[in-house]
């Protein structure tokens, strides 16, 4: 690994497996935050069937992240902000 010096700043090269899993990671993780948000949305309607499609697709891939915490995380004033967390 070659060393570069910037500025007086020591640079280190980023290593080769770094890029292909960026390239998977970072869209990820971004559409992981919009379906986050979008609960956050969805659960200021609470009379919203999570069941039906359009909701669903949101739901699905956030569900076991929120499980996880919301034992631990109460509902303020009968709204659950457990995705609040995640933002």
């Amino acid at each position: 690994m070659e060393v570069v010096t910037s500025n007086s700043m020591m640079l280190a090269e980023t290593e080769a497996w770094v890029y292909p899993l960026k390239n998977v990671l970072d869209p990820s993780l971004n559409l992981l935050s919009f379906a986050m948000l979008c609960r956050v949305v969805i659960s200021w309607y609470p009379t919203v069937n999570v069941n039906e499609v359009p909701y669903n697709i949101v739901v699905w891939p956030t569900e076991p992240l929120l499980r996880m915490i919301r034992g631990t995380v109460p509902p303020a004033f009968g709204v659950d902000i457990t995705p609040i967390v995640y933002l």
